[in-house]
């Protein structure tokens, strides 16, 4: 709703603006009110909550953002390795393309510096291509593996033998571009998409099932080319300004794909740390990652509690491992038992079914048999003459020799070939007597009995077929269900436990970095357990149905909290945003009602003595505003003195003094060391001075400088919190209630005299509302003075290190060119020298650096404060002065009151405006329009909380049942609160209606001058 009335707001300020254009040549006050009505506006862009996600290589980053944006392959995915390596910001969309990515290159110097580290890295002490780059985990092997990626074809003779500049224009057609993707079928976007971000997967697993040669495969891989890739899609979790940003690694080589990820780890409101569950507990990078919260910078930043912890991957699991690990062996052992039970049973009841195949297969043989026995002979006998008997019996008999017939029962039976021994069956000259009609209809009926029994017996076995088989489906739905749910308890065991584990190490955490921590960030640390494939799965309904099924809804994935939680984490700044410009726009609105009405003096009443003491009052109030902005400068230097000057020299003289034994752990040999003990070989030494003290290696990130500032930072660390932290909130807080304090008592002296004259108490009622608005207006200029200095001091604090970094260089430099023999021991020696000869002053100047741009900080600030305490007093002035010694002059120009009244029927429709924004069920068919044309965001506006917020000052307008006539119709004035205005996030959108309504009602007894109040 909020949204909404901005929306109404920025359209309403469009007429206004176009309505007093003309006037601005006739009155020097419009063009100052145009001016504010184009401040007005810009205070309405929308804000950016950025959201950093970070976790080593494979941990599913990539797949939780695709879930979370409810994309099948937005991001690309790989089950065989990692495949995003830039920095990657996926925002909404808010163009016609469905998506849409735009992927900038590096510049030219940039790759060019990269190329001559990575050139130099593979050079041995003689300067020859290393042996070592075969090794993909030395510092040559990486070098080599970096260079191949952006030059495929290229051999390592071919790489030797290149130069720098050659390697530059084979690239020179994207270094410092940009490349723009655009395209409605999300297939098709992520195949054009994945040509940049995913190269290699195309070249070598596409190709080589295509037939064509691995070599002639080969094309460019563009990630070490990439600077950043920024995709945009209308998802609905991106709808209200959250930004997901993947940044992948601790430290990228490369400087300007480092600055990137640094900008977006300053701007960031909250950080992911993803990890798969499966190794979280005892994941190296993950334990890494979540201590960053309580290293310096972090801490300098004011973001160690803005932090999450996600556990991906919870659909992967072996319910055995699980039950061991997490000993669940008595607790699951009923489940196990039934799940045996009903396996015994499955198998059981098998060998039933397959112990009925025999006899059933013997019946069906045992009707055949009837079948031919009785019903093709029996048709015979009835189609032959009565004399043809005895012939058909013989022709029966001949090839039955085999048989014979029972003298006694008349049935058929078997003789065996020795009865027969030495006879032949053809030639037989005897056979059986014949069988007559009344003895073949016996033996008839005998045999359809027989094959009734059997027809029974078959039937029984059917049933007894169906019967198993109804046993086992119902075997088989408990055993899915009792698999599932032993599934699913172990799932949430294992979640639990992550949870309760990395809660626990977090306290920890927070235990060991002293007391000064455990009073700024939450002790229990978000815990997510999620499932991207899983939520993937259950939203496609491919396998709902399916046994191994791990979740029975999309809630168990863990991607809908998520989901929220990226929409609530937009609440804040969206709530300040409106509040801040739907107050200002209830502040102009009720200027620009004021300006134009005209004035209520009667020509008897002494105006020229109004003018004199409002002009004293006004010159009064200039005099103490600006002794209250000098009284909040002196505090804030104050307390920079206090919590963080005061610390330099301690700390300076610290880092000095420490700053000789942390060398000397550097310089050290490897081989005289043990493993995490420090001391380095001699081409990663030489590879962090090529960095200028700055290498990741194995997944380490090595930082001299900082480690050299470390002593220095940890002493200036607590003093820098507290002052941004607690210090100047506090300031500008007590600024903003002595600022309030002086506007509301010069206004009450205001009132006071003007109301022993005859001047019309709706405009006084009016001017009092003004006052209550402005000293909200003062307050939302603090916050955003304090919100300023608080991002800027990240950049300061930050100025530290690049001191230290520029008093080594010349270090760093020498160790870079030399070469040959005995080149480790110079190396170390150059290092060593240059930290002792610095140390005396590099550490003092980063101080200063950091003190003049603190001091410099505050200058801009205040004088950025008292602009907008200024541009509040202007607008106090204005308004006083349009209802205290303004007046229709009989002589004005006809034109003019025209405009003016032109401006009133705008400000008319305001009250109907908003008034239809706060109860949307209009039947008004324009108010269903505008509903139904509100984004995503609006549709979401049922997450926002009720914002706790100051109610409207006692408004005494006089008699409450005095009613005014507004367009041809009777409304009442607004009344006198009996108490304040209900706060909630309808607030200013109320201020905005009640203001408009006291400006019709103060318009209308300009227009009958005997309405009057008492």
């Amino acid at each position: 709703m909020l949204e909404l009335g901005v929306k109404e707001g920025l359209q309403l300020l469009e007429n206004l603006k176009e309505t007093m254009a003309p006037m601005q040549a006739d009155d020097p006050g419009v063009a100052e009110l145009v001016e504010q009505i184009d401040g007005l506006a810009k205070h309405a862009a929308p804000t950016r909550t950025v959201i950093g996600i970070v976790g080593e290589t494979g941990a599913g980053k990539s797949s939780l953002i695709n879930a979370i944006l409810d994309q099948d392959r937005l991001l690309p995915t790989n089950s065989m390795r990692a495949c995003t390596a830039a920095v990657t910001e996926v925002a909404y969309n808010h163009k016609d393309d469905q998506y849409r990515a735009r992927i900038v290159f590096i510049q030219r110097s940039d790759w060019e510096k990269e190329l001559e580290t990575l050139f130099h890295d593979l050079r041995d002490k003689k300067g020859t291509i290393s042996r070592k780059c075969q090794d993909s985990d030395s510092v040559e092997g990486v070098a080599l593996a970096k260079i191949k990626a952006a030059y495929p074809r290229r051999t390592l003779e071919d790489i030797a033998e290149s130069n720098v500049e050659g390697l530059l224009e084979e690239v020179s057609h994207l270094l410092g571009r940009s490349v723009d993707i655009n395209d409605p079928n999300p297939k098709e976007f992520h195949k054009r998409l994945q040509e940049f971000v995913d190269r290699k997967e195309r070249s070598t697993m596409a190709k080589h099932r295509e037939g064509i040669s691995a070599r002639k495969s080969k094309e460019i891989v563009y990630w070490p080319l990439i600077k950043v890739v920024k995709i945009y899609v209308m998802s609905p979790v991106l709808s209200t300004g959250c930004v997901l940003v993947d940044l992948p690694g601790k430290h990228d080589s490369n400087i300007a794909r480092a600055s990137v990820a640094d900008n977006y780890m300053k701007e960031t409101t909250e950080t992911w740390i993803v990890t798969p569950i499966i190794r979280a507990v005892d994941n190296g990078t993950a334990s890494s990652l979540l201590e960053d919260t309580f290293r310096p910078q972090r801490r300098l930043d004011n973001g160690f509690s803005s932090v999450a912890f996600i556990c991906t991957k919870t659909d992967r699991y072996d319910v055995r491992d699980i039950e061991e690990s997490l000993g669940l062996e008595d607790e699951l052992a009923l489940i196990w038992g039934e799940i045996w039970e009903l396996e015994e049973q499955q198998k059981t009841w098998g060998l039933e079914l397959r112990a009925l195949d025999d006899p059933q297969m013997c019946y069906n043989e045992a009707i055949h048999k009837a079948d031919q026995e009785v019903f093709v002979p029996q048709l015979e006998i009835a189609q032959k003459p009565e004399g043809t008997e005895q012939k058909l019996s013989r022709k029966r008999q001949r090839p039955s020799s085999d048989s014979d017939t029972d003298s006694v029962t008349g049935k058929t039976k078997l003789i065996s070939p020795s009865d027969n021994e030495g006879t032949c069956h053809m030639h037989q000259k005897t056979s059986a007597p014949p069988v007559g009609k009344e003895e073949f209809g016996i033996r008839a009926a005998e045999t359809r009995n027989t094959k009734h029994n059997n027809d029974n017996s078959k039937l029984n076995i059917e049933i007894n077929r169906t019967t198993i088989r109804e046993k086992q489906e119902k075997a088989r739905l408990a055993h899915k269900e009792l698999n599932a749910k032993l599934i699913a308890r172990c799932i949430s065991e294992r979640n639990q436990y992550s949870k309760n584990t990395m809660q626990q190490n977090y306290a920890a955490m927070i235990e060991r970095y002293g007391s000064e921590v455990s009073g700024e960030t939450e002790t229990e640390l978000p815990v997510f357990c999620v499932s991207s494939s899983g939520y993937r799965s259950l939203k496609d309904q491919m396998w709902t149905d399916s046994p191994d099924s791990c979740f029975r809804d999309l809630e168990e994935t863990g991607i809908p909290v998520l989901q929220k939680r990226c929409v609530k984490a937009t609440e804040g700044a969206r709530i300040a945003v409106c509040h801040r410009f739907l107050n200002n726009l209830s502040q102009l609105l009720n200027s620009l009602a004021l300006w134009a009405s005209g004035n209520t003096i009667y020509d008897e009443m002494p105006q020229e003595q109004m003018e004199r003491r409002l002009a004293s009052s006004m010159e009064a109030l200039r005099a103490d505003i600006h002794n209250t902005l000098e009284g909040n400068a002196k505090e804030l230097r104050r307390a920079l003195l206090k919590s963080i000057f005061n610390k330099f020299e301690p700390a300076v003289n610290c880092a000095k003094n420490k700053a000789t034994d942390t060398s000397q752990r550097w310089a050290e040999s490897k081989k005289t060391k043990l493993p995490g003990q420090g001391g380095y070989g001699w081409s990663t030494f030489k590879a962090i001075c090529r960095r200028d003290g700055v290498y990741t290696y194995r997944n380490e990130l090595h930082n001299w400088n900082e480690a050299l500032a470390a002593p220095m930072i940890g002493i200036i660390l607590p003093g820098w919190e507290k002052m941004f932290s607690r210090d100047l909130p506090t300031i500008m807080e007590s600024f903003t209630r002595s600022a309030s304090k002086i506007l509301t008592e010069y206004h009450r002296e205001i009132d006071h005299e003007a109301r022993s004259f005859s001047i019309n108490k709706a405009g006084l009622a009016m001017l009092q509302y003004q006052t209550g608005g402005y000293t909200k207006t003062l307050e939302l200029h603090a916050k955003s003075v304090r919100k300023a200095i608080n991002s800027a001091q990240k950049d300061i604090n930050r100025q530290f290190i690049p001191v230290i970094q520029t008093a080594m260089k010349p270090a760093y430099e020498d160790c870079d060119k030399d070469h040959g023999a005995g080149i480790s021991q110079r190396m170390r020696n150059r290092v060593l020298n240059q930290v002792e000869d610095s140390r005396h002053s590099m550490f003092q100047k980063s101080v200063n650096q950091a003190r003049e741009s603190l001091l410099n900080l505050i200058a801009v600030q205040e004088k950025n404060l008292a602009d907008s305490v200024n541009e509040v007093f202007r607008a106090f002035r204005r308004d006083c002065e349009s209802v205290l010694t303004r007046r229709w002059v009989p002589g004005e120009a006809e034109a003019l009151q025209r405009r003016r009244h032109q401006i009133m029927e705008v400000l008319d429709t305001s009250e109907e405006i908003f008034r239809n924004v706060i109860n949307p069920h209009s039947s008004d068919e324009s108010i269903d329009n505008i509903t139904s044309s509100t984004s995503v965001v609006d549709a979401r506006m049922d997450c926002l909380p009720k914002v706790e917020g100051k109610g409207l000052e006692e408004i005494p307008v006089g008699s409450s049942d005095i009613v005014v006539k507004r367009n041809g119709t009777q409304m009442p004035r607004p009344k006198a609160s009996a108490s304040k205005v209900d706060a909630s996030t309808d607030i200013d959108m109320l201020d905005i209606l009640q203001s408009s309504q006291a400006a019709s009602c103060f318009n209308a007894e300009e227009e009958n001058p005997d309405l009057g109040l008492a």
